[in-house]
């Protein structure tokens, strides 16, 4: 899947969270999340979902939406209807 294959490419050279290419699989499968979500989703603290995001962020990967704070897809439309 192109998305997983993105994801191992960009987050090889960082000191990557563990959790960031789960939380890549989420947000790229089922669109933006709030970090809240997304730990929810992963069963991991709010703590560590921000650090897994922060690693995506960091890599380029992923945006936050303005309005609400949801992450999304760097490349993905910004506006809640989009």
């Amino acid at each position: 899947h192109e998305a997983l294959a993105l994801a191992d490419s960009r987050l090889a050279g960082l000191k990557a969270s563990s959790n960031a290419p789960h939380a890549w699989r989420l947000i790229a499968s089922l669109g933006p999340l709030t970090r809240s979500e997304i730990a929810r989703a992963l069963g991991v603290s709010k703590r560590t979902a921000s650090q897994a995001v922060a690693a995506l962020k960091e890599a380029d990967m992923v945006v936050l939406r303005g309005a609400d704070g949801a992450i999304l897809q760097a490349n993905a439309d910004p506006t809640p209807d989009g």
